[in-house]
């Protein structure tokens, strides 16, 4: 299946090439906030900053590029250990719009670099288990990522948007922002 995702990626990429003689690099960026959901019952929420830009390739189907980062971090306490969960991403997105009226439906599928770190274990159950260790949190790497996005059209220029995005079984985001389209 990674496989098949990443030959699509690489489809994207190529087609976003040729089109790219034509017009401008991007057709809109968006910058947005969204509220971080680490999968463990040892963290609170956080929050973190989206930057996004994007490329309507051909009837629908796009590409987008987003950096993530968080500014409050999850703050997480285990076996009377507290600490946060640094959290970044970059990744690239496949994307196809639907466009309904002023309303817009897109689901995307990408590739991301991500990187997760913290003292605690985010996989560490709420109660430790006797004579079982748990390791630090340190995931750095390539991974898949996967969502689905509403946008609603404010005229020629603007939107806003909401996201939902799940990046690889580690995190959601939701993300609430706004675009500017050239």
């Amino acid at each position: 299946m990674k496989k098949f995702l990443s030959a699509l990626l690489v489809v994207t990429a190529l087609t976003a090439s040729a089109e790219a003689e034509s017009e401008s690099f991007m057709d809109y960026i968006g910058l947005g906030v969204a509220l971080q959901d680490v999968d463990s019952p040892n963290f609170d929420n956080g929050t973190a900053l989206v930057v996004t830009g994007g490329k309507n390739l051909y009837e629908g189907l796009g590409m987008e590029l987003e950096g993530t980062g968080s500014i409050s971090k999850m703050e997480g306490k285990f076996n009377g250990i507290k600490d946060d969960l640094d959290f970044w991403s970059l990744g690239m997105y496949s994307t196809y719009i639907w466009k309904l009226g002023n309303f817009s439906i897109k689901p995307r599928l990408g590739v991301i670099y991500r990187s997760l770190k913290s003292n605690i274990d985010i996989h560490a159950p709420k109660v430790p288990v006797v004579g079982t260790t748990y390791q630090t949190t340190d995931i750095t790497g390539m991974g898949m990522s996967a969502g689905i996005g509403f946008s609603y059209s404010l005229g020629d220029s603007y939107n806003i948007y909401t996201n939902y995005t799940k990046i690889e079984d580690e995190l959601d985001h939701l993300t609430f922002g706004a675009e500017f389209k050239f």
